[in-house]
């Protein structure tokens, strides 16, 4: 609040000072609650006061139960480091490791003693799988080296003697011929 004093003389030249205006700040409004959010804020402090009054018993927040990173029946860390330390190695290894733990019921160790069935079957698609990704990746990829040609295409045919081409692709063997004689001289356009 501010004061302002004004002075005023009097007739008998006297000097008296009189406040006359008070200002005030003007009161902010809050916004005026919904009827839900007046029922939220009641029920809010009767808890409070229950609580304080020892008439309602403290209640432990409810710890969420947090879900599963693994889908049931998957591998989890422990089993893949342990599948690790036996020599199976990789996503496709465990893979086979877990269809098979699926499947049959039995526990890891179970699985790769190299003495039961089921671990020597895993075993041996393990090493199957292994020799596979070994020539796969031992393939060169992208050469220019071109697979032989299927007998029924005429590129087949074009490099043999004429005798030997079936009758049903002679007329496209002697197209494919000129078409190949033109491509490598190509100032011999009409000299059949």
């Amino acid at each position: 609040m501010e004061n302002e004093s004004e002075v005023i003389v009097d007739p008998n030249n006297e000097q008296v000072e009189e406040t006359t205006e008070t200002h005030e700040e003007p009161k902010v409004e809050k916004p005026k609650r919904t009827p839900q959010e007046e029922l939220d804020y009641f029920e809010g402090r009767a808890k409070r006061l229950r609580k304080d009054l020892g008439l309602e018993p403290e209640t432990k927040p409810e710890l969420k139960k947090e879900t599963p990173i693994l889908k049931s029946g998957e591998l989890n860390i422990a089993e893949m480091a342990f599948l690790q330390g036996n020599d199976i190695r990789g996503k496709e290894e465990f893979a086979i490791v877990q269809k098979y733990k699926n499947d049959t019921g039995k526990s890891l160790l179970d699985l790769v003693d190299e003495g039961s069935i089921v671990g020597k079957l895993i075993r041996s698609e393990i090493k199957e799988l292994r020799e596979a990704k070994v020539t796969s990746e031992a393939t060169p990829k992208g050469t220019k080296r071109s697979s032989p040609s299927p007998k029924d295409s005429v590129d087949y045919w074009v490099k043999k003697p004429f005798d030997q081409v079936p009758d049903e692709l002679k007329i496209q063997v002697v197209n494919r011929r000129i078409e190949l004689d033109q491509s490598k001289n190509p100032f011999a356009k009409n000299q059949i």
